[in-house]
Formats: structure tokens, sequence, C-alpha cells
């Protein structure tokens, strides 16, 4: 027969594990709403509203800066770990043309025309190659 001390390890085991099992299995269970219903969220809850502060202040520098603000947003950085491409397309589609709404008084057609144009997304370009030479430089200070 197995020592007490034994018994006691294995028991402790079999918790652990089943524990183990149920977070997984609950996890499986969670879901994340639809990226519209995401972006609704977001923009009816005021979420918005700072971001579009400043990326109003960052504009008036230039619009690759307005997109360097963009991109340091902690929700957009939350819907690219979360969402596939095309829905991360979507929400950002959904929050430049709201920005655009918002900061120029643009109806819906100007703002999805403005924030899907070529000047925006050569701001957008030039804001990731920043970005990106930025955190080059971060991980050789290391």
């Amino acid at each position: 027969m197995s020592s007490n001390n034994k018994q006691q390890k294995r028991a402790k085991r079999a918790a652990a594990k089943a524990k183990q099992n149920r977070v997984a299995r609950n996890r499986s269970t969670l879901t994340l709403p639809s990226i519209d219903e995401f972006f609704m969220s977001t923009t009816e809850r005021g979420l918005n509203d700072e971001l579009f502060e400043e990326m109003a202040d960052a504009e008036e520098t230039s619009l690759s800066y307005m997109m360097e603000v963009f991109l340091d947003d902690e929700l957009l950085s939350m819907v690219a770990q979360n969402y596939s491409a095309r829905d991360m397309q979507h929400y950002v589609d959904g929050v430049l043309s709201t920005y655009r709404m918002v900061s120029a008084g643009a109806t819906p057609d100007e703002a999805i025309a403005w924030a899907r144009g070529e000047e925006v997304l050569e701001a957008y370009l030039t804001a990731v190659q920043i970005k990106m030479a930025v955190a080059g430089m971060d991980d050789t200070e290391e």
C-alpha cells in the first residue's frame, strides 16, 4: 500500500490536473463579440474620445504623426491580438471614419473616402515604418 505522503501527493496532482482541465474548458467557451459589436460598444461608452483628442492634436503636426498616435492605441492592440486581419481592417476603417466625422464634421461617405484615401494610407505606412524602426532601435539597445 502507498504511504500516506504518496497518496497526498497523488491527490494534489489530480486536483491540479482537474483544475487545469476546468480552466481550459472555460477558456474555450469564451466568445468575443463581433467586431461591429465591439466597435459600437467602445464608441457608445466614449472609449475613443481621448484617442480622438490626441489624434486631432497630432494631426496639427502631420497626418503621419496622427497615425502614430492611432497605432499606439490600446484598443487597436487588443483588436490586433484577438481578431482576424479582416476584422482589424474593418475596425480601423470604423475608427478613422468616426474620427473624421467628429474632428472635421464630415459626412459618413466623406469620412470613409478620407479613411480609405491615398494620403491616409501613405501616412499609415509611414507611421508603421517609424514604429518598426523605433522598435528595432529598442531591440539593439538591450
